[in-house]
């Protein structure tokens, strides 16, 4: 059975799962752990949103973006780690399989990538008037 609304007993006792991150540093440590595996022979890393939040231990998307909720200081690096992901994609736009990343980078941020088209069209009207002359005016 579900506890009523407004329930704040969990708050008041601290009760609920645990943080698995405590500071920003734990995070952005084991997130460099993460691009270090991702950097691949050639030099080229290649992480994904998906790999560093399963790397990182949340178990959902949400619940990674959740942590930025926490504080300041959470917000930006979680910002910053979504950041470089995407400066990632975007070196590799100059490669030859570049719409992968395309897809991936109007995933992560479709705000400042999307497919648009504009369109600007002017038009001028011209009022033309016709008046009709009478017999009587020739």
């Amino acid at each position: 059975m579900a506890a009523p609304k407004g329930n704040r007993f969990a708050l008041a006792h601290g009760f609920g799962r645990p943080a698995i991150y405590e500071t920003p540093e734990e995070l952005v440590k084991k997130a460099v752990e993460y691009f270090e595996i991702e950097t691949n022979a050639t030099g080229r890393c290649q992480p994904t949103i998906s790999g560093l939040i399963f790397h990182l231990g949340f178990s959902s998307r949400q619940t990674f973006y959740n942590y930025k909720e926490k504080s300041e200081d959470f917000l930006d690096t979680i910002n910053r780690l979504v950041q470089f992901i995407e400066s990632c994609y975007e070196k590799q736009l100059y490669s030859f399989a570049w719409a992968g990343s395309v897809f991936a980078l109007k995933n992560i941020n479709s705000k400042d990538w999307k497919d648009e088209v504009t369109q600007n069209q002017n038009q001028t009207v011209t009022q033309v008037n016709i008046t009709e002359k009478t017999r009587d005016e020739k």
